[in-house]
């Protein structure tokens, strides 16, 4: 099992501007970034959609370790 710091570490390379957050425009420039070329705004949106409980439309660092653990 990962361990909650390479997770948080994980998370950050999502969260571009550090605001605690990642945005479907973060997730898929990192996405992309990492070599995932086919991850559009559109499909980091229905992603995060999935992982995000409390539908705010982004996914705090809470929500990322509760899906990564699942």
């Amino acid at each position: 099992m990962e361990t909650t710091e390479a997770i948080k570490a994980f998370f950050d390379r999502f969260d571009k501007d550090g605001d605690g957050k990642i945005t479907p425009a973060e997730y898929a420039l990192a996405a992309n970034e990492m070599g995932d070329h086919d991850v559009t705004i559109s499909m980091a949106e229905a992603l995060i959609h999935s992982m995000d409980t409390n539908h705010d439309g982004v996914l705090t660092f809470e929500e990322f370790l509760a899906a990564r653990r699942r």
